[in-house]
């Protein structure tokens, strides 16, 4: 006999996390993994759950590696009649990155809702930014622009899709941070059954980027010597949407990844 449909919760929030490889000349045999930072998650019954974590300093024998200021995370599930809501919250101070990059703070922000016989549950961005609305690389301001209208207009990953084939000027307003090659192509791309795309649909440098710098599809800045900072990436599946504010692919001379203000908040029958 088939189970009574139930409510089943899912909420993650991490400010911080990250694993190096090298170093600058240091090269770990064992990957060099980042100090546990605030983050929270809550059991299938829900509830709610904050996490607090002090500035911290993560080095290694060639220096200083990220330098965090204090940072928060919250989940929260709450309940208004049959209606289940859903938060998900992590927030950063300031952050420097091996002395290059520069970022004064921000925060990624989701909100899943969920009623008896959804077949998807409804989740939104909600409130995200960088401080400042910009980061600083290597002395270089890039203005960063957030536009997440067309996700808190199209809350299931099915609203989300009928949307983008209807409409020639979103898809021409959006098509690159939805990782499709051009405004023609009516579905969204799909990498192992999730749609890759961002909240951030512009980065505008405030003076000349240096030789081997670019901008990629509006969200994605490469800088030579550093590696690739992905801003406002959202991973969409069937039933859930992962928001990280910012993900680095580090190169030489420091190899790596980490990011920051991830949440990841469901809840579906």
């Amino acid at each position: 006999m088939p189970a009574d449909p139930r409510f089943t919760s899912r909420a993650n929030a991490v400010a911080a996390s990250g694993v190096i490889r090298k170093h600058r000349n240091q090269i770990f045999t064992t990957p060099l993994t980042m100090p546990p930072q605030a983050m929270c998650s809550l059991t299938v019954a829900g509830g709610a759950a904050t996490s607090n974590a002090p500035g911290s300093m993560w080095s290694s024998g060639q220096g200083t590696i990220v330098d965090l200021g204090a940072n928060s995370a919250f989940v929260e599930v709450t309940a208004s009649g049959n209606t289940r809501t859903t938060v998900a919250r992590a927030t950063l101070g300031r952050i420097v990155v091996d002395g290059r990059l520069e970022v004064d703070g921000m925060q990624g922000e989701m909100i899943a809702s969920w009623q008896p016989g959804f077949q998807e549950a409804e989740i939104t961005v909600g409130s995200c930014h960088f401080l400042m609305d910009r980061i600083v690389i290597d002395g270089v301001a890039i203005a960063v622009t957030i536009d997440a209208a067309v996700f808190q207009q199209n809350r299931s990953r099915q609203a989300l899709r009928n949307a983008y084939a209807g409409s020639p000027q979103l898809r021409q307003d959006n098509f690159e941070r939805f990782n499709n090659p051009n405004a023609n192509q009516t579905t969204i791309d799909v990498s192992r059954g999730q749609h890759i795309c961002s909240i951030v649909n512009g980065l505008t440098p405030q003076k000349a980027l240096p030789a081997g710098a670019r901008i990629r599809k509006n969200h994605i800045l490469d800088w030579p010597g550093f590696g690739s900072i992905y801003l406002g990436e959202l991973l969409i599946s069937e039933n859930g949407r992962h928001l990280t504010m910012m993900r680095l692919q580090l190169g030489s001379p420091t190899e790596g990844e980490m990011a920051f203000a991830a949440s990841d908040p469901d809840g579906h029958d």
